[in-house]
């Protein structure tokens, strides 16, 4: 979307250069964006039950409770969190996805203190894990390679807020396993600092393997200077807010499929 608001399409591509980065709008355009978003929700709208205001309201404060009570359970406050702020969002399934990814965490905290905003990443925990194992980089007489390192056993696909470990010695011994593996090639691996929080994560997140991943990972960024919160989606998909969005969709259904398949 332009800063104007009009859809535009365009053909990316991620940039092959080293430290190189694709940041669409970009980040000289932000605050353009910014305050036009701004204005636009400043204009008055009627829902079906409510104001959009109203909804707006109530999900914003839904959401902020949601994120304090998660993110507190595992680290400290990255700091205020007031219902009169605006919010910034990002969000990822709960994963150990690649540095492209965790970029995004970055930049939000950064927009965040710089529009003196809530940034929160909501954890996409409704979507299913692609794999129970990573690919690590191996160094053999031979050449170098890449060999899948499991952490748990491989199950038939359930989605990220039910899926809980299944074989607990296969994980606790997962971070060792990379460790070795990757030795040859890089002494001092972020495992080594990631996995035992992981496994000190894990009982406070009831077992799941998602927000275990996802909370370790927080705690790693709260260490580097990041200032986010975080909130699983399957918690804001039982708020008050979210019910009454729902209500809304499905009372201007015709009205839905109509603009959604003209968008597309």
């Amino acid at each position: 979307m332009s800063a104007d608001g009009d859809l535009e399409y365009r053909r990316w591509r991620a940039p092959r250069e080293h430290a190189s980065a694709l940041i669409e709008p970009a980040l000289s355009d932000v605050e353009n964006c910014w305050r036009q978003n701004q204005r636009r929700l400043a204009q008055p709208a009627m829902l079906r039950f409510s104001s959009l205001d109203d909804l707006r309201r109530q999900a914003r404060l839904e959401l902020f409770d949601i994120a304090r009570r998660h993110t507190l359970a595992y680290r400290d406050a990255p700091g205020p969190l007031s219902p009169d702020q605006p919010c910034l969002m990002a969000g990822h399934q709960p994963e150990m996805f690649h540095p492209g990814v965790w970029f995004k965490n970055y930049v939000l905290s950064a927009l965040g203190q710089r529009f003196a905003a809530a940034a929160i990443n909501l954890v996409i925990d409704n979507d299913t894990p692609h794999s129970t194992a990573i690919r690590v980089p191996l160094d053999d007489a031979a050449a170098t390679r890449v060999e899948p390192v499991p952490f748990d056993q491989a199950t038939t696909d359930i989605a990220f807020e039910e899926r809980t470990v299944i074989d607990a010695e296969l994980f606790a011994s997962f971070g060792r396993r990379v460790r070795e593996a990757i030795a040859p090639l890089q002494a001092n691996p972020l495992i080594e600092r990631y996995w035992p929080l992981v496994l000190e994560t894990l009982p406070r997140m009831s077992n799941n393997i998602g927000l275990a991943l996802a909370a370790a990972r927080h705690r790693i960024e709260a260490d580097h200077g990041l200032k986010t919160w975080e909130a699983p989606l399957s918690h804001v998909c039982e708020t008050t807010a979210f019910r009454r969005f729902l209500l809304e969709l499905f009372g201007r259904a015709a009205e839905l499929h109509a603009i959604h398949n003209a968008a597309l």
